[in-house]
């Protein structure tokens, strides 16, 4: 019985604060505080689901294979820095526009800087080019532009055969062997046997400065 009529003197309390003012002001802001808190909480919650659920998307850029035709006309139309080494001879230098500006030395310690311009061949000399026949005389000097050895071996009669791992084509072409190495994007030596000499030819393509930064 005492216990009965505590509970109802307790809710006869709750019921006279609510009638006054302060207390029923008191009561309603900690209700609505009791409400926000749940609120959040469940907003919380239905986020951390949300965020569970994405999917991130990558992006995802189409990456074009490089085809062999597209490192050979990377070979004819970027400009070129080479590494030559035939038979005595060893060249270094750029080719642009089909044309070659070299540093040659041979196995007598002789160094002059020459030009070939598929015609005809320069000594350079404080920027002045004076046609020389007698450099080069014992080798194909044909040879000494890519756009040569590429208008060989794409004749339609010149037949390649590839290495199984895709990185070597070799082509037989009169009496000489050609063979074309090359990385995932690029040709990057060319090596030919033609009358017992061994041209070694390599290239690497010059990079723009600006292209890199773009």
């Amino acid at each position: 019985m005492k216990k009965e009529e505590e509970e109802k003197k307790e809710k006869r309390t709750l019921k006279e604060l609510w009638q006054i003012p302060f207390y029923n002001s008191i009561i309603r802001l900690a209700l609505w505080v009791i409400f926000f808190i749940l609120l959040f909480f469940i907003l919380s919650l239905a986020g951390t689901r949300e965020k569970t659920n994405i999917t991130p998307i990558e992006d995802k850029e189409e990456i074009k294979e490089v085809t062999y035709k597209d490192m050979k006309d990377k070979l004819l139309n970027n400009e070129q820095s080479i590494t030559y080494t035939i038979d005595k001879y060893y060249l270094t230098g750029l080719i642009n526009n089909n044309t070659l500006n070299a540093t040659l030395e041979d196995d007598t310690d002789s160094i002059i800087k020459i030009k070939y311009d598929n015609d005809k061949i320069y000594q350079v000399k404080k920027e002045v080019e004076e046609e020389r026949q007698d450099i080069l005389t014992d080798i194909n000097i044909k040879y000494l532009l890519p756009s040569n050895i590429i208008e060989i071996i794409n004749d339609p009669k010149v037949i390649g055969i590839k290495s199984s791992d895709n990185k070597t084509y070799t082509y037989n072409y009169l009496d000489a062997a050609i063979s074309v190495y090359l990385t995932d994007n690029s040709i990057e030596k060319i090596i030919i046997l033609d009358n017992t000499l061994t041209y070694d030819l390599e290239f690497k393509e010059v990079v723009n400065e600006k292209e890199v930064n773009n």
